[in-house]
């Protein structure tokens, strides 16, 4: 059995470690920020998007403060724009946003 490296994280579907995809890393920072103010993106954003993601068991070390831009400015489209109202309907708009090959 492969033990799991700090950025792996388990897949209850195929029950095993698995680096997460974009998609679950946008997830994630999506996640972490629902409860920030979405006009106006802080360094609270910021930290609870981080936050969401070393909880996911992801290295934050190398992402910067334009990914997070990028991150809100997603936010801003699935809130104002698609109007979504439920976290289905945000998880399913973040996995359309993030695809995106991973890096």
């Amino acid at each position: 059995t492969m033990k799991p490296t700090p950025r792996d994280v388990w897949d209850s579907e195929s029950k095993s470690w698995a680096i997460p995809s974009p998609q679950n890393l946008r997830i994630a920072c999506l996640e972490g920020a629902l409860t920030n103010d979405m006009d106006a993106p802080t360094e609270a954003s910021y930290r609870a998007a981080l936050d969401a993601m070393r909880g996911a068991g992801m290295s934050v070390e190398p992402l910067e403060l334009p990914f997070f831009d990028e991150i809100m400015e997603a936010m801003r489209v699935i809130f104002y724009v698609e109007g979504a109202h439920s976290n289905l309907a945000i998880a399913r708009d973040a996995e359309e946003l993030a695809q995106v090959d991973e890096t």
